[in-house]
C-alpha cells in the first residue's frame, strides 16, 4: 500500500471517512494511512486524522510501533515532539 498515492487519488469525502477511522483496516494499515492523512493538504482531513491517531489506545499502538516492518513515516510521526 502506498498511502500517499492513495490519499491523493481519493475524493475528499472518502478521505474524511478514513480520517475518522471508520473503515475497518488492519491496525498497521490504518496507522500508515492515518499518518499520511495527517499530512493532507485539506486542513479538516488532516485534523481529523491527527485526532484519530491521538485517540488510539497506547496498548494497541505500541505493538505496531515495535514491529520490524513498521513504516518509517509512522515511526517519524510518533517520534516527532512537534506533533
Amino acid at each position: 500500500m502506498d498511502p500517499d498515492r492513495l490519499r491523493h487519488s481519493l475524493p475528499r469525502s472518502r478521505r474524511l471517512v478514513l480520517a475518522r477511522g471508520l473503515v475497518p483496516l488492519p491496525p498497521s494499515d490504518a496507522l500508515e494511512l492515518l499518518v499520511a492523512l495527517a499530512g493532507d493538504d485539506d486542513r479538516e482531513v488532516a485534523l481529523l486524522a491527527r485526532g484519530t491517531l491521538e485517540l488510539w489506545p497506547v496498548e494497541d499502538l505500541l505493538p505496531a510501533l515495535v514491529k520490524k516492518d513498521c513504516p518509517r513515516a509512522v515511526l517519524h510521526y510518533f517520534s516527532d515532539p512537534a506533533r
